[in-house]
């Protein structure tokens, strides 16, 4: 079972408890369950989208169940996990395209706390310089997307 989140609508200003969102969740490429959140605190709506029927979403959620361990919500769980590396692989894109993103060190990253420096000419000179300054330091713009967005969310050892 692929499933994938698509259509997704987010408000970060409307979130207070949970993510305030709404968004499609694919199954196998077709449209299959319409999800939604006030971002107040509830548990995400889940509605089926036809052909579609709510056996389908009982379906997805014992299947996400079994692969997570999870069995409070595994939907809502998924789904959030979904929009938030949607939100992150959308910053880091915007912020390194015009900065360096860097942590000083390894207890840093694992802290969350990142610098930006501006990149004005010379990125080589500017990222050599951060590595001289910061002989430890993690540089993102050094890495792949893929990898600088495991770092940035502290899935690498």
């Amino acid at each position: 079972m692929k499933l994938e989140l698509k259509n997704i609508y987010y408000s970060e200003r409307m979130s207070e408890e949970t993510p305030c969102y709404q968004a499609i969740v694919y199954i196998d490429g077709k449209k299959a369950i319409s999800v939604d959140n006030h971002g107040q605190g509830g548990c995400d709506n889940h509605g089926a989208i036809h052909p579609f029927t709510r056996k389908d979403i009982d379906k997805v959620i014992d299947y996400l169940a079994k692969e997570s361990g999870d069995t409070f919500e595994p939907l809502d769980t998924w789904c959030h996990n979904q929009l938030f590396l949607k939100e992150d692989t959308k910053y880091l894109r915007k912020t390194m395209k015009n900065n360096i993103l860097f942590f000083k060190n390894k207890s840093d990253n694992l802290k969350g706390k990142y610098y930006t420096v501006r990149i004005q000419n010379n990125i080589g000179g500017l990222i050599a310089y951060i590595k001289d300054k910061y002989p430890q330091s993690i540089i993102l713009n050094d890495m792949s997307l893929e990898d600088a967005l495991k770092t940035f969310r502290k899935e690498v050892a």
